[in-house]
Formats: structure tokens, C-alpha cells, sequence
């Protein structure tokens, strides 16, 4: 059996208190990196879905954005907060000559670790904003 030396008593547990922060600090980030990666493709299905489903409407109407929400809803209500998400615009255009319709989706996507990033001040404003990120994804489609 081995003495500890005097002195030595709770060093790895000191250890131990200051690095699990650091790691937990990682392991959540890691998996908010998992959820925001797929909360962005979910956005970029959405906005094709969307774009795919105003091309059938032209000329527009204002339920064509009305329908675009609703399928930008069934992609990403898993992944934000009631209101979280919008389609942005859908707007017609020409590329290369042709006639395009692009559609835009912003996903406001709260952070697990907003409420800790929030916490952190310089004078009264939070450092790291509100705790969201803003994901933006666009589809753009050739009109028939």
C-alpha cells in the first residue's frame, strides 16, 4: 500500500474539480454543434421544399408564403423555440437568363449553453448577445 505524501491529500480531487467544467463545457458543445448542423440542413430542406412548392403557384399569391411557413414548420419545429423560425422572403428573379424563384428561411436557434453565455457581462450588456444564432438557408429554383 502506498502513503500519500503530506500534503498530497485531495490533489486529484482539486484536479478533477477544475478540468470537469472545461469538459462538460466540450461535451455540450459538441452535441449543440450535432443539433444546430442538422437544424441547418433541416432549414435547407425546408427552404427547397418551399421553393419547389411556390414554382406550382405562379403567379404568387400571399398564401404562397402561408404554405412555406407551414412546411418550413414541419422541418424545423424540433428544433426552436414557438416563433423561432420564419421564412424570410420569396422572391422571383433572373439567372443567366432565366426566370428563378429563391426562397430564404432564417432559423433562430437557441443555444444550450445561451443561459451560461448570457450570464457572462461587460458592464450591462451580455458579451455573447441573447444566446441564439441565426441560421439562413435559401433554395433557388428554375421557373417552367
Amino acid at each position: 500500500r502506498t502513503l500519500a505524501r503530506r500534503g498530497d491529500a485531495g490533489q486529484s480531487t482539486l484536479e478533477f474539480a477544475l478540468v470537469l467544467p472545461f469538459f462538460l463545457l466540450l461535451f455540450l458543445a459538441m452535441i449543440e454543434f450535432g443539433i444546430a448542423w442538422t437544424a441547418s440542413s433541416a432549414a435547407a430542406a425546408a427552404a427547397k421544399e418551399g421553393a419547389e412548392y411556390a414554382r406550382r403557384q405562379v403567379p404568387f399569391s400571399p398564401a404562397v408564403l402561408t404554405r412555406a411557413n407551414e412546411i418550413a414548420t414541419k422541418y424545423l419545429a424540433p428544433f426552436t423555440r414557438a416563433g423561432g423560425f420564419a421564412v424570410a422572403s420569396i422572391q422571383s428573379g433572373q439567372l443567366a437568363g432565366e426566370d428563378t424563384l429563391t426562397v430564404e428561411v432564417d432559423v433562430q436557434y437557441p443555444l444550450l449553453t445561451g443561459a451560461f453565455l448570457r450570464s457572462i457581462r461587460f458592464g450591462a450588456e451580455p458579451v455573447f448577445g441573447d444566446g441564439t444564432i441565426t441560421i439562413r438557408r435559401e433554395a433557388r429554383v428554375l421557373i417552367l
